[in-house]
């Protein structure tokens, strides 16, 4: 029974750690034109709303989870 339990954990680990990775880097999509550009294009500086708008959202599920308890 381990032998096939333990390949199936290990794979949904694997499969949730490339998420994780790949919900990163998304997020990074927005940040990176913003240092590279933001100089020369000042308008590209509003990609950070969408960045600003995720970390205000984790701010408040953290809240209203902290508020249930």
């Amino acid at each position: 029974m381990q032998a096939i339990v333990e390949p199936l954990f290990d794979a949904a680990y694997l499969i949730s750690v490339i998420s994780i990775g790949i919900l990163m880097i998304r997020g990074f999509g927005f940040y990176i034109p913003v240092v590279l550009w933001a100089d020369t294009v000042p308008m590209i500086g509003m990609l950070m709303i969408p960045k600003t708008c995720a970390y205000v959202w984790t701010v408040l599920i953290g809240y209203f989870a902290m508020k249930q308890v």
